[in-house]
């Protein structure tokens, strides 16, 4: 079983390094994140795509992250579409799924790596078996989706176009560790919310209008590293809700 374990983790140490230099965009740049702040850059873009207003555009979001996304026929179950004012219906028009193109520099780690053992028992920390190491790795890969849905938001005599859309971002902790600490560093405007079962939720509202705004939300488990970032879009977030 040790070995088990010890190959595992070799093969996702292998990865190291070789997304970040071998992905590049369709103009062939392969900045990416930094070898040294990782975390820092992550949060700063997130912020900038709060900030910014505009989650709906696929292009834009790519050119952002520094990622190609490409369509996929996953369900778009993460999207949010159906808010709608009091006394208007939502009528859905289109949903679409998306996936960073490979290869790409949401992979793991060895600052990565480490932190995802750290991990292991969730809200209740344990002391990792091997079992539990080789369960915790194999699950360890970074996973990036992103998903919009449209439609339209109806009354009498009256249509409004309507759109939504999610941004997820699992296993942080196997590509950077970002303490609570590094996240209110990075990005003072964060606040703590109420979790529940040893999470530590923090939220960070961007741009807001009458017709919408954008928030992100983050999960912690206890004083581990930031396991979850959730960009989502959408009318309840504006002004006008």
């Amino acid at each position: 079983m040790r070995n088990r374990v010890v190959a595992l983790i070799l093969s996702l140490l292998s990865l190291i390094g070789k997304p970040h230099a071998a992905w590049s965009m369709e103009d062939g740049t392969t900045q990416g994140p930094p070898e040294i702040g990782r975390g820092s850059w992550l949060v700063s873009v997130l912020k900038q795509l709060a900030d910014d207003g505009n989650l709906n555009d696929a292009a834009e979001i790519g050119r952002v992250l520094q990622l190609r996304f490409v369509p996929t026929d996953k369900p778009s179950v993460g999207t949010t579409g159906g808010e709608c004012p009091v006394a208007e219906s939502y009528v859905p028009l289109s949903a679409s799924s998306y996936l960073p193109a490979e290869p790409n520099w949401f992979h793991p780690t060895g600052e990565g790596i480490e932190s995802a053992l750290k991990l292991a028992g969730g809200p209740h920390p344990v002391e990792p078996s091997s079992e539990t190491k080789e369960t915790l790795v194999s699950k360890a890969l970074p996973r990036l989706e992103y998903w919009i849905a449209r439609g339209e938001c109806r009354s009498a005599g009256k249509a409004t176009e309507r759109s939504s859309a999610i941004l997820y971002l699992d296993q942080i902790q196997a590509f950077t560790c970002i303490t609570q600490a590094d996240l209110l560093k990075f990005l003072p405007g964060a606040r703590q919310e109420s979790g529940l079962d040893g999470s530590v939720p923090y939220s960070y509202l961007g741009k807001r209008d009458a017709d919408g705004g954008i928030r992100i939300s983050f999960e912690f488990w206890g004083d581990k590293c930031l396991s979850i970032a959730n960009i989502e879009s959408g009318w309840r977030y504006g002004f006008g809700s």
